[in-house]
C-alpha cells in the first residue's frame, strides 16, 4: 500500500464535526488477504492491539467493501485509543480511483495521529502478508511511546490547555495560530482576542502588544478587563502551580485569564452567514454583503473572485475556502462576515468557522460528478449539508423550496439534531413545500404581483418590486429573482428593516457589484451576456431567460472542464442544442485528463443529434471563439459566452467598445 497524502481538519468538515486527520492511500498493490481469512486477520489484530469500540458519529457512512483499507483503520483506532487520545471514530471513503481510499479518523493530537495512521499501514501490510506478526508486536509499545513523545511537542501545554477548556465552557471559539505553538486566538472579528504564553522568571505579565504597554499583575490578584485584542502571558510555570498546587485548593487560573478576556456578558463572536449550492452562491454572497454593507457595519466577504472588505477588493482569487473564511474572522476590523462556501473547500480543508447564525442553501444539483470521488448528487449533499448542519443553536437556515434536494435537508439527522429556525424561498406561494411550512407558521418568501414578499406570523409585507431589481433584468432571469429572495431573507434574518433591504436589492448593479455573472453589454446593434455558468443548470437557467427576449438570435459559446462525467457533459450540450440558434464550442485551458478537443467534439455531435438543422462550430481557442462571434455580431443577436477566466472577456469586450446595460427588454 502507497501512502499518497495525509490531511489535516482543525473543525467541521466532511467526515466529522471534531478535529481529524484524513489519510489518503493507493490499496491496489496491498498484500492479497487470500492467505488468510477474515477471522484470522481479526484474531491476528486482536492478539496485536486491544479492541475499542468505534463511538464518536462520524457524518457519513463507510464505503463498500476493502478489506485493506478497513484494517487499516482499525488498527489507527486502536493505536490512538492505546495512545491514551481522545477520539475512537473512524470512516473509509472512495476516492475516485480503483483502489484508492480516504480513511479519516477523529483524534485529540493533529501531529501523533498523523504519525499513528502512517504506522498502521506498514502494521495493516505486515497483517495481511504471510510474515510473521513478531516484529510488529514488539515494536507497537514503541510507536505508542513514540506518538506520546510527539503529542507531548506538539499540543497544548497544560496551561494553555486550562485557559481553552475555559473558552469551550462558555462556547468562545478558538483556533492555535499555525506554526506557532504558544499563540491562541479567542473570538471572531471586532471581537477577537490572541494570548501568547511564554515561560519566564517572575511574575505574570499581561501586555497589550498593540499599544506597547505592559503592566505587572500578580496572579493572585483580580484579572482586569482587557481593553486591546492581544495579550501576552509569561510565567506559565506559575499559571500551573496555581492550577495544580502542590498544597492548598486549585484555583481555575484559565477561567479567569478567559473572564478576563471576556467579562460577563461580553461578546465573543460576529454574526456569520455561510453560503453554498451549486448554483447563484456567489451573486447570493456579493448581494447579501452590499445590503449589509448598506447598514455602516463593516462587512467582510468571501468568494469565488476574492476576499473584500465593504465592497473592496482586499485580494483577488477563488477564497471560498476555510482559509479565507479565517482570514475574515481574524480582522478585527470585521462586524458580520458573508462566507461563500464551496465544495472544494469543505471536502479539502473543512469549514473555516465552528457555527454559522445564518445559512443559505441556494440548491444542489448535477455538479463536479466524477471529481474527487463524487458520483452523484446524494454526494454532493452530503458535502454541502455540512454547512446546514453547523448553524447554530436558534439559528437560521435558509433554502430553497423549489429545489427538491435542498428543501428536504431539515429532515436529515445531523441537520434536525440543532434547534434551529427553517425558512424557506421560492418564486410561487403555490410551492408545496413553500405552502406548507406557512400554513405551519413558519416564515417564507417568495413572489406576488411583481413584488417580492414576505410571509411571517400569518401577515404578508412587500419586500421591493421585482423589476425595479437590476439583477433580475427586469423580471426575466427567475434565477436571479430566487437569490434575491435568498439575500432578503438573510437580511430579514438579521434584522434588517424592509426598508434597507428594498434600498440594497435596488442599488445592486449586476455589472459593477457582480462582475463575470450574468452581465449584459451593448456592441453595436446587439448584445453580450457573460457568465460564469459551468453546469447543465446553470445553461438551462441562461436559455430560459433568453427564451423570454422576444425577436433576439442569441448565439451559445459553450465548453465544459474535462473532469466533468460524460453523462453531465452530455445533459449540458443537449440543453445548449435546445436553448441557442447557433453554437460554438470552445476549448478547455484545462484538459483534465482528455485529449485536446475531445469535449468539444462531443458537445458538437450532441448538438447535431439533436437538431440536424443546428449550426455548432469548434473553435478550441477560447479568445478567438468570443473575438470572433463579437466581430460578426448582427443586429437584434445575444451572444452568451461562457467563460473561464473573466479579465480576458473583459479585454475581449472593451477591444469591441462595449458598453455595460442593465437588460435588454
Amino acid at each position: 500500500m502507497e501512502v499518497l497524502r495525509l490531511r489535516s481538519f482543525a473543525g467541521p468538515n466532511f467526515y466529522s464535526h471534531r478535529p481529524s486527520v484524513v489519510l489518503r492511500v493507493d490499496c491496489r498493490d496491498a498484500p492479497k488477504a487470500s492467505s488468510r481469512s477474515g477471522h484470522e486477520l481479526q484474531s491476528l489484530l486482536d492478539e496485536l492491539l486491544p479492541r475499542v469500540a468505534n463511538t464518536l458519529g462520524m457524518r457519513v457512512a463507510d464505503a463498500p467493501d476493502s478489506e485493506a483499507a478497513t484494517l487499516v483503520k482499525d488498527v489507527a483506532l486502536r493505536l490512538i485509543a492505546l495512545a491514551g487520545f481522545d477520539g475512537c471514530g473512524g470512516v473509509i471513503r472512495a476516492a475516485g480511483g480503483e483502489g484508492l481510499y480516504e480513511i479519516a479518523v477523529e483524534s485529540s493530537s493533529d501531529a501523533a495521529t498523523r504519525y499513528l495512521l502512517d504506522v498502521a499501514v506498514r502494521i495493516a501490510e505486515n497483517l495481511m502478508s504471510s510474515d510473521s506478526i513478531t516484529s510488529e508486536r514488539l515494536a507497537v509499545s514503541e510507536y505508542v511511546e513514540e506518538a506520546v513523545k510527539i503529542a507531548l511537542k506538539s499540543d497544548l501545554g497544560p496551561s494553555t490547555r486550562a485557559i481553552v477548556a475555559a473558552a469551550e465552557a462558555r462556547a468562545i471559539p478558538w483556533s492555535r495560530e499555525a506554526n506557532n505553538s504558544s499563540s491562541i486566538q479567542f473570538g471572531y472579528g471586532r471581537n477577537l482576542r490572541r494570548i501568547r504564553a511564554e515561560v519566564t522568571a517572575g511574575r505574570q505579565v499581561i501586555a497589550d502588544t498593540e499599544a506597547g504597554n505592559k503592566d505587572t499583575l500578580d496572579i493572585t490578584e483580580p484579572m482586569p478587563a482587557v481593553r486591546a485584542g492581544i495579550i501576552e502571558i509569561n510565567s506559565v510555570p506559575g499559571l500551573r502551580m496555581r492550577a495544580y498546587p502542590s498544597a492548598g485548593p486549585p484555583r481555575d487560573v484559565g477561567r479567569s485569564i478567559v473572564e478576563m478576556l471576556y467579562p460577563e456578558g461580553a461578546e465573543s463572536r460576529i454574526p456569520i452567514v455561510a453560503v453554498t449550492g451549486t448554483n447563484g452562491k456567489t451573486t447570493v454572497t456579493r448581494l447579501t454583503s452590499h445590503i449589509l454593507t448598506g447598514t455602516g457595519k463593516n462587512v467582510g466577504t468571501a468568494t469565488t473572485d476574492g476576499i473584500l472588505l465593504n465592497g473592496e477588493s482586499l485580494v483577488s482569487g477563488d477564497m471560498t475556502g476555510p482559509a479565507s473564511a479565517r482570514s475574515i474572522l481574524d480582522d478585527n476590523r470585521i462586524d458580520i462576515a458573508v462566507l461563500e462556501t464551496a465544495r472544494g473547500g469543505i471536502l479539502r480543508r473543512g469549514l473555516g468557522w465552528d457555527w454559522a447564525d445564518i445559512a443559505v442553501v441556494t440548491n444542489i444539483t448535477e455538479d463536479h460528478i466524477g471529481q474527487d470521488g463524487i458520483e452523484s448528487v446524494k454526494d454532493l449533499v452530503e458535502i454541502k449539508s455540512l454547512v446546514a448542519e453547523r448553524v447554530r443553536e436558534n439559528g437560521t437556515l435558509i433554502l430553497n423550496a423549489d429545489d427538491p434536494e435542498s428543501a428536504a435537508l431539515p429532515h436529515r439527522p445531523l441537520v434536525a439534531r440543532t434547534k434551529k429556525e427553517i425558512v424557506y424561498f421560492a418564486l410561487s406561494a403555490e410551492n408545496p413545500i413553500l405552502k406548507r411550512h406557512m400554513e405551519h407558521e413558519g416564515t417564507g418568501y417568495f413572489t406576488a404581483d411583481n413584488q417580492i414578499v414576505e410571509a411571517r406570523d400569518g401577515l404578508n409585507l412587500n419586500i421591493a418590486e421585482i423589476q425595479s431589481i437590476p439583477i433580475t433584468m427586469s423580471g426575466s432571469a427567475a434565477f436571479q429573482i430566487q437569490n434575491a429572495l435568498a439575500s432578503t431573507a438573510v437580511g430579514r434574518a438579521l434584522g434588517l428593516s424592509a426598508e434597507k433591504i428594498t434600498e440594497g436589492l435596488y442599488s445592486f448593479d449586476g455589472n459593477r457589484n457582480n462582475p463575470g455573472r450574468c452581465n449584459i453589454y451593448k456592441v453595436r446593434d446587439g448584445h453580450v451576456l457573460i457568465d460564469y455558468g459551468h453546469n447543465p443548470k446553470a445553461v438551462d437557467a441562461i436559455c430560459s431567460m433568453t427564451a423570454r427576449w422576444m425577436g433576439k438570435t442569441v448565439t451559445g459559446i459553450i465548453s465544459f472542464p474535462g473532469d466533468r462525467s460524460d453523462d453531465l457533459i452530455e445533459s449540458a450540450g443537449r440543453i445548449a442544442a435546445a436553448g441557442f440558434d447557433l453554437i460554438i464550442v470552445k476549448g478547455d485551458v484545462n484538459l483534465r485528463g482528455r485529449k485536446s478537443g475531445e469535449v468539444a467534439e462531443m458537445l458538437c455531435r450532441l448538438v447535431r443529434e439533436a437538431d440536424r438543422q443546428r449550426e455548432c462550430r469548434i473553435v478550441l481557442d477560447a479568445a478567438s471563439a468570443f473575438d470572433e462571434a463579437i466581430s460578426e455580431i448582427k443586429k437584434d443577436e445575444v451572444i452568451v459566452f461562457f467563460y473561464e477566466k473573466l479579465p480576458p472577456a473583459l479585454a475581449t469586450l472593451a477591444k469591441y467598445g462595449a458598453e455595460p446595460v442593465s437588460s435588454i427588454c
